[in-house]
């Protein structure tokens, strides 16, 4: 059981690889290693990089040979050559004596006509069988086997094969895992997804939440993702995507929590129900904007006069006030993702003076972005009479980083 699993690899670990390649006593092995296993399900998964090297003996041999192949070994002269079957029974094989010289797909059989070939191919073939009699399915993986070792491969698989480099390894073992695991990790399983305060999906009527099995179901009321009726195993993980956006009002460089307590009921191996809550991710808008706004006033004694200014984000609560007198600066900074308006209520006695929207796109490869705005007055005469019909200053800053 999983209990031995570090002793499996210790052994592996103190294991060189020396020689030629018996693939059919690998096969054998394996396959007498499951007769006294009480899995409900039995699997060997022959890894190779190489063409069979050695056969088990086999008796009678002229009796058990394949077709003939002629080879040209002179101009007008062929020799014909015949090689062992890989549909011999089990009863042929003499288990306690090995035929091969390590170094090839074929071995002339030394003794008989030089006609007479063993292919250990065709044995581990034939062993391949043997495995597939007594119930058991056998993935093979081919790393850099070439052509005629994939050959055998293929033909030795009873269930997937697979032609690899180092590189797709792990995935190809992840893949294999998946189809022979009949222990679900989690059966019955239902997640439970609350969007964080700072969160919306995308789009909110009709969101798209892509899942690779069961079924996922949104509350926009709730801002609850259920997702629900799937089993999870090794190497066959459930996976669920969706897209969020953050709130405009979030604020630069702030951790904000994408879910609120994020968990999964389900029944474990045991059969018992059990629960996992998930990690929380936080994120934050990254970089920050700065918005600098120097008041000017053109005429008149005014340098004590302050204006009101208002800074406000829209789509959202947050307004900044500041109020300024001639040539002095206001700096607001920590702004995030979205659009800026700068507002000036113009008091009696004042007119505005070049006024223009202002546009600037922040982005993430400058992560700090500053704007400078003026905000700029003329002083006028005073009117004998109150104008209640008050202007208003207005600047757009639009800020997307």
């Amino acid at each position: 059981d999983a209990s031995g699993k570090q002793d499996l690899l210790d052994v592996i670990d103190d294991l060189t690889a020396d020689g030629g390649t018996f693939t059919q006593a690998g096969l054998r092995q394996a396959r007498l290693l499951l007769e006294s296993s009480t899995a409900d399900n039995k699997s060997i998964v022959l890894l190779s990089d190489g063409e069979p090297t050695y056969s088990y003996e086999i008796k009678n041999i002229k009796n058990n040979l394949n077709e003939n192949y002629f080879t040209k070994v002179a101009s007008g002269l062929f020799w014909s050559t015949w090689h062992t079957r890989d549909d011999l029974s089990e009863s042929v094989y003499n288990y306690s004596e090995t035929f091969g010289g390590g170094s090839s797909l074929t071995t002339r059989i030394s003794g008989i006509a030089n006609t007479y070939h063993y292919h250990h191919g065709h044995s581990a073939i034939a062993e391949s069988r043997f495995a597939g009699d007594a119930g058991y399915t056998i993935y093979s993986v081919g790393l850099y086997a070439g052509d005629d070792g994939q050959d055998i491969l293929n033909r030795i698989a009873l269930g997937n094969s697979y032609e690899a480099t180092e590189d797709d390894l792990e995935a190809i073992f992840q893949d294999i895992a998946g189809s022979i695991s009949d222990i679900a990790a989690a059966r019955n399983a239902k997640v439970t997804d609350p969007l964080g305060c700072m969160f919306s999906i995308i789009p909110e009527e009709g969101p798209v939440i892509t899942v690779n099995r069961g079924t996922a179901v949104y509350d926009p009321q709730s801002k609850t993702i259920t997702w629900s009726g799937f089993t999870v195993s090794e190497g066959q993980p459930a996976t669920m995507s969706y897209i969020v956006q953050i709130d405009a009002s979030a604020q630069s460089g702030v951790l904000y929590p994408t879910n609120k307590d994020t968990f999964v009921d389900y029944k474990n191996i045991n059969d018992q129900n059990a629960k996992k809550y998930f990690d929380v991710p936080k994120v934050k808008i990254e970089g920050e904007g700065v918005i600098k706004i120097t008041k000017s006033v053109q005429g008149g004694d005014s340098n004590n006069k302050r204006f009101a200014i208002y800074l406000i984000k829209e789509g959202s609560s947050q307004v900044w006030s500041v109020l300024l007198a001639n040539g002095e600066i206001a700096t607001i900074t920590g702004l995030g993702t979205g659009t800026y308006t700068i507002r000036e209520v113009v008091p009696m006695g004042y007119e505005s003076v070049g006024i223009n929207p202002l546009t600037v796109t922040f982005t993430a490869g400058n992560p700090t972005a500053v704007v400078n705005v003026t905000v700029t007055n003329k002083k006028v005469d005073e009117p004998w009479f109150r104008d209640d019909d008050e202007k208003t200053n207005t600047f757009k800053v639009i800020g997307n980083w």
